[in-house]
């Protein structure tokens, strides 16, 4: 689905999962696929964004989650910008 608007994700600035580099500032985009936000947490959710077989999870700290709690709530697609690390 997210090949679909993959022109308009890229005007964007998105960089396709596939293309991240392993650690630095990105902008992306994914379809969610699943998100929690456990009692234990803090106040943090969680979410994981699916870009064709690639998957990355998101952590959202709680003000950004108070912020835009109903979007986020909602959304079936996510454009994000953050700080990456793959280990």
């Amino acid at each position: 689905p997210v090949d679909l608007m993959r022109q308009q994700l890229l005007s964007l600035g998105a960089t396709p999962m596939a293309r991240l580099p392993h650690h630095g500032h990105v902008t992306t985009a994914g379809m969610v696929v699943a998100r929690q936000r456990p009692p234990t947490a803090k106040g943090f959710a969680f979410y994981v964004l699916e870009d064709g077989p690639l998957r990355m999870q998101v952590v959202i700290s709680p003000d950004l989650w108070e912020r835009e709690r109903d979007l986020l709530r909602e959304a079936r697609v996510l454009l994000v910008r953050g700080f990456i690390e793959k280990r």
